[in-house]
């Protein structure tokens, strides 16, 4: 997990870290999916 918020990736660029909370972790990943992915 370390290298995916590595602030000097040559690859990536992320941001901070940011955690959070679900009910319903299932939906919230098809969500993200279907917003994120082309």
């Amino acid at each position: 997990f370390r290298w995916l918020v590595a602030p000097r990736s040559a690859l990536l660029q992320p941001g901070p870290v940011h955690t959070g909370l679900t009910r319903a972790p299932g939906a919230e990943l098809d969500r993200l999916l279907e917003r994120l992915v082309p």
